[in-house]
């Protein structure tokens, strides 16, 4: 949901769902909230933004490993770290209109997760209408 302030501004809230995640403790909901601030008036039918959002959401990470066991014999394993569940993203990103109130958006999200921390991008295209 996004909440235009008037001209550039606006803000959001999501709710969302994970898909792909790995191991029983996985919660696979996430939600955030967060603030953009668009490059073009509105009237213009694409539209870079800038944005910041804080949240909550688990993210594994996985890592496949090549080791040694004790008797020397090479084995393959899946190494999964679980980071977050607390994260603060900065984002970059386009909308186009293309049919009034239709649009589409791709962005790209830089997000340091806490207190399990790492460094997470995630890019995301989307469909809205009304926006």
């Amino acid at each position: 949901m996004t909440w235009e302030l008037g001209g550039r501004a606006a803000l959001d809230a999501r709710v969302g769902a994970a898909f792909g995640s790995v191991g029983p403790d996985f919660v696979p909901w996430h939600v955030k909230a967060g603030a953009r601030y668009f490059l073009a008036a509105a009237s213009a039918p694409l539209r870079g933004f800038v944005g910041a959002s804080i949240g909550y959401a688990f993210v594994d990470a996985k890592l496949r490993v090549d080791v040694l066991d004790d008797a020397a014999v090479p084995r393959r394993l899946d190494g999964v770290e679980r980071l977050g569940p607390g994260f603060v993203s900065a984002r970059l990103g386009l909308r186009w209109v293309f049919a009034r109130p239709h649009s589409v958006g791709a962005a790209l999200a830089a997000s340091v997760t806490f207190p399990e921390s790492g460094f997470v991008l995630g890019p995301s295209i989307g469909y809205a209408i009304g926006f």
